[in-house]
């Protein structure tokens, strides 16, 4: 509930909505198994990356559902940088440095969105695994991410608009 604190917005329902959808991806992002599986690091860098890659994933399907999925990305995307700001704060980042490597998170996190967008959008499959090699992704696994983020991808354009605006999602299990 902290996090909920750093910002508000909203009316109670949308907030509900997107902190349970929040929990969910910080729940998935944060399980141990694509770090077992070798795809992500578990560093604090590694983590940032795969909790940007999947909530950039994420973000790109609740804007296909208009105006009410827009405004419930920017929710969600609010949750994740309160979350990285009070990640900073829990590890003994001073104040005056925060807000500057915030930003710096929020730079990445937009070029990642973007490129990654790119990369699912393209026809041709080679555009994905060029973004993770092109960024460093994937751990000792870079072909598992691929094929997750595939997956991920598949799953959520298969889920449906009105589930998901009530902060019901489904994630894809990771194969080891």
């Amino acid at each position: 509930m902290r996090l909920m604190h750093l910002f508000s917005f909203g009316n109670r329902e949308r907030r509900a909505v997107a902190k349970a959808l929040y929990d969910s991806l910080m729940a998935t992002a944060l399980d141990p198994a694509p770090f077992e599986a070798g795809f992500a690091v578990d560093t604090f860098e590694g983590r940032f990356e795969h909790v940007s890659l999947l909530s950039a994933v994420l973000l790109r399907r609740l804007r296909r559902e208009g105006a009410a999925g827009q405004t419930l990305a920017e929710d969600v995307y609010k949750l994740v940088f309160s979350g990285f700001d009070y990640a900073y704060r829990e590890t003994g980042v001073g104040d005056s440095s925060i807000s500057r490597k915030v930003r710096g998170l929020g730079e990445t996190f937009f070029g990642f969105a973007t490129n990654l967008d790119n990369a699912l959008n393209a026809d041709e499959g080679a555009a994905l695994a060029a973004f993770i090699q092109r960024n460093g992704l994937g751990g000792r696994a870079p072909a598992a991410l691929e094929a997750y983020l595939r997956d991920l991808d598949t799953n959520l354009t298969n889920q449906t608009g009105a589930d998901l605006l009530r902060g019901k999602i489904n994630w894809p299990l990771v194969h080891k």
